[in-house]
């Protein structure tokens, strides 16, 4: 996939996860609006709940008003075969590229990806930053599990290949090459390492399987309140990422 092309897939899918999550703040909103009415009428308090979700929403929203805005609800669509190859001549045969390099990434090399960062991490000679190491590696493993279990889109895995462990992995393997050779001068990042990055790369794949699971807390959120009102909430469809 080119690069174009890959920027182009990672920019639907969050606008298309933007929208499915304002959708879902609208409908969590008019449910608790309803609650609110019905319940203490004239003590307006249905807003507040709200606050937290539309916030995260807003940060999401500049994220695209910069480059493209329209991409947020539905933008321009690329013409048909926009970055690919033109087609062989007749009489000419190309070896047909893998579906993978095609559309993204599979799971398999994701999982790939974070075994290798396993290898790395054992490496790591100082046991209070191969600790650090191993909590990433973790973290990373967890994303991994979920986005095998749900099936996630490839462009859904290339984008978790590419922005989170592409970065680990070089960030590991430099450390753990300058590490096992005792250079006097590399001790000052060496620290910075273990102080900063390793902590905040654990703490960006937290976050990430946190944010997997969203549309799904939303969801339990509005059948709980469903519940609470006395209509028995509806079956959902199987939660999906792409």
């Amino acid at each position: 996939m080119e690069r174009g092309d890959a920027d182009d897939n990672r920019q639907a899918i969050g606008a298309a996860s933007f929208r499915r999550d304002l959708w879902r703040l609208l409908l969590l909103g008019a449910l608790l609006f309803v609650i609110n009415l019905v319940t203490s009428p004239g003590s307006w308090w249905f807003y507040w709940p709200l606050f937290g979700i539309g916030i995260a929403l807003a940060i999401r929203a500049f994220r695209f008003l910069g480059d493209n805005p329209p991409a947020l609800f539905g933008g321009t669509p690329r013409p048909p075969g926009a970055g690919l190859a033109p087609p062989p001549a007749a009489g000419e045969r190309h070896a047909a590229p893998p579906a993978a390099a095609a559309t993204g990434a599979t799971i398999e090399d994701a999982e790939a990806r974070v075994a290798r960062l396993w290898r790395t991490a054992r490496s790591i000679p100082s046991e209070s930053a191969r600790e650090q190491a191993f909590r990433v590696c973790a973290a990373a493993d967890r994303v991994a599990e979920v986005l095998a279990q749900d099936k996630a889109a490839p462009e859904v895995v290339l984008q978790y290949v590419d922005g989170y462990l592409a970065p680990a992995e070089a960030i590991l393997g430099r450390y753990a090459r300058l590490a096992k050779r005792g250079v006097a001068a590399a001790e000052p990042t060496l620290a910075k390492v273990e102080q900063q990055d390793l902590p905040l790369l654990a703490e960006k794949f937290d976050a990430l399987y946190e944010r997997l699971h969203r549309g799904e807390v939303v969801d339990l959120a509005v059948a709980s309140e469903m519940l609470e009102f006395g209509d028995p909430p509806a079956p959902s469809p199987p939660p999906s990422l792409s």
